[in-house]
């Protein structure tokens, strides 16, 4: 009788419920660290960011820290993750571009540079598969839509 009663709750609980929850789980610390880091070293960031030749460095940093927090815990609850993943995306590829360019620093910096691109374009690539596959079962959206955990983009 045990046994039957493992048996109908392992068919209950399914690992491909849990593994968009894991993955927004891994993918949002970065985002809400930077932004509390942004935060909580505003002078220190603010002159990497004026550093970097970017027009109206304080907006930028104050819009950098809004979205890293905001939107990262969107991702973490599973609140609109298709909308969350894309915002990310859109975000992070031109950070990436701007604040890691490995093609043109000096030797001593080429790979943690190179690495810290390759890192963030593997978080897009991550980002993309929450796109294609929405929140999942464990999260606001499956709450919100029903039960269907599939964060479809509603308006």
């Amino acid at each position: 009788m045990e046994a039957d009663n493992k048996t109908k709750l392992m068919n209950e609980v399914k690992l491909e419920d849990y593994l968009p929850l894991g993955a927004r789980l891994l993918m949002a610390p970065i985002f809400l660290a930077s932004g509390v880091l942004k935060m909580t070293n505003w002078g220190f960031f603010l002159g990497y960011t004026e550093s970097a030749g970017l027009p109206f460095a304080s907006a930028a940093l104050a819009v950098s820290v809004a979205v890293e927090l905001v939107v990262g815990a969107m991702l973490v609850v599973g609140y609109r993750s298709r909308i969350a993943a894309v915002v990310l995306a859109l975000y992070l590829v031109p950070t990436t571009f701007v604040f890691h360019p490995f093609w043109a620093v000096e030797p001593a910096q080429f790979s943690t540079e190179l690495l810290n691109f390759a890192k963030n374009l593997a978080v897009v690539g991550g980002l993309l598969t929450v796109v294609g596959i929405g929140s999942g079962s464990v999260s606001v959206d499956s709450f919100r839509l029903g039960g269907e955990g599939k964060g479809e983009v509603e308006g």
